[in-house]
């Protein structure tokens, strides 16, 4: 299950985690849980083709948890390895947007009393100190496992996640550095601290 706010680039982690998984022999669904906006299923749609995986879509303005329950039951009629759920966009201050995420995991876990696995929080690296509100509120409501730190280029530089790593508690698990299936990575602590010390420096 992925979430986040407004913009923080979920559709397209979506897209640059199906490639990787794909990548090591996994098969993979799509559940396009954003129903309240068609250029997100439309996209969703579009790097399912060119990534070559399946996708499952609610009718117009259906109820994304009923979208989430149609996902979860193609990927196990399939026998696919992995279904990855998107959800729309929203401000973790919106009470009412944020219940409707525990209804999406409580979907899910109709049929699999565990899932989702991974709650995925997508975080726009170039979110400053509101982005500890975002993952304190959003871990609140679904128990988020991790964070995906996308648009890790440019002038960006993420360094919220390590607040939010001591008061939150939250990893990153990825980072998203261009805009290509291609240009995603494992999150590498090293690699990172090291750059921001060449920033502060520069």
């Amino acid at each position: 299950m992925v979430c986040g706010v407004n913009g923080a680039g979920k559709t397209t982690s979506i897209a640059k985690l199906a490639h990787l998984l794909k990548s090591q022999g996994k098969s993979v669904v799509l559940g396009a849980g954003d129903t309240f906006r068609a250029a997100a299923v439309e996209q969703l749609t579009i790097w399912s083709q060119r990534l070559g995986v399946e996708i499952v879509k609610g009718d117009d303005r259906a109820h994304p948890a009923s979208v989430a329950y149609k996902a979860v039951e193609q990927t196990l009629l399939s026998g696919a390895d992995i279904c990855i759920v998107d959800t729309a966009g929203r401000l973790q201050t919106q009470q009412n947007l944020m219940a409707e995420l525990t209804k999406i995991q409580g979907a899910i876990r109709k049929q699999i009393p565990a899932a989702p696995h991974e709650v995925l929080l997508v975080l726009d690296a170039t979110t400053g100190q509101n982005g500890i509100s975002q993952a304190s509120k959003f871990t609140e409501v679904v128990d988020c496992t991790g964070i995906v730190l996308a648009k890790l280029d440019g002038t960006a530089k993420g360094g919220v996640v390590v607040a939010i790593r001591q008061q939150v508690g939250l990893p990153v698990k990825y980072v998203g550095v261009g805009e290509q299936p291609e240009d995603w990575a494992l999150f590498n602590s090293r690699e990172f601290v090291d750059a921001l010390f060449l920033e502060i420096t520069a």
